[in-house]
């Protein structure tokens, strides 16, 4: 047979509140939180010894206002990652 039907997987056929469902869950929440940080600190960072070696001052000066786009880098790493997860437990 050259296709095949589709079989649902296990995590297709679970409710939301089943204690699997809400592990995974919690899971993309956390993993989606914790490489939107990592990623915005370190793009933080990053950003304000890049901005301190142009003009030639101390990069701790720079590092109170890139703030607000490491947060917003930050989010968005962490809205896309976490949706990326969603699109991977929509049943087909």
């Amino acid at each position: 047979m050259l296709f095949r039907p589709p079989k649902p997987s296990d995590r297709d056929i679970l409710p939301w509140w089943h204690p699997h469902a809400l592990m995974r869950a919690v899971w993309n929440l956390a993993f989606s939180a914790g490489l939107g940080l990592g990623v915005g600190a370190i793009a933080l960072d990053l950003a304000a010894q890049i901005a301190a070696k142009i003009a030639g001052e101390d990069w701790r000066d720079w590092h109170e206002p890139l703030l607000p786009l490491a947060w917003l880098l930050g989010c968005f790493v962490a809205f896309v990652s976490y949706m990326a997860y969603r699109m991977d437990d929509k049943a087909e």
